[in-house]
């Protein structure tokens, strides 16, 4: 997470887990499964975290351990990346990319 040094990573399973590298611990964050494909994570400020599960992107808040937002890409997501301005990149297998701004406040 950008204001903390902690990392987020996803398994297979769609669990996202926090870890602070600090310490030996471990913060499980939300479930959105089943799911076989798709451990596809980048970090907003604001202590969320954009997760891709095929071609459904969701942006989780880690404090509330919700799902805050949902967008449905027209194929498969390879990639995410976040611009300095915080605008969400979507990189898809069939060469489409989206920018997403996410809401204020959310």
């Amino acid at each position: 997470m950008p204001e903390d040094g902690r990392v987020a990573s996803r398994g297979y399973d769609g669990t996202v887990w926090i870890w602070d590298p600090a310490k030996p611990v471990w913060d499980h964050v939300g479930f959105w499964g089943p799911s076989s494909w798709g451990c596809i994570l980048a970090a907003l400020p604001g202590g969320r975290i954009v997760a891709a599960d095929w071609e459904i992107l969701r942006g989780w808040s880690v404090a509330s351990r919700k799902a805050v937002h949902r967008f449905v890409a027209d194929s498969f997501v390879e990639c995410i990346a976040i611009t300095p301005t915080n605008v969400i990149v979507a990189g898809c297998h069939d060469g489409g990319v989206h920018f997403l701004r996410p809401r204020a406040g959310r």
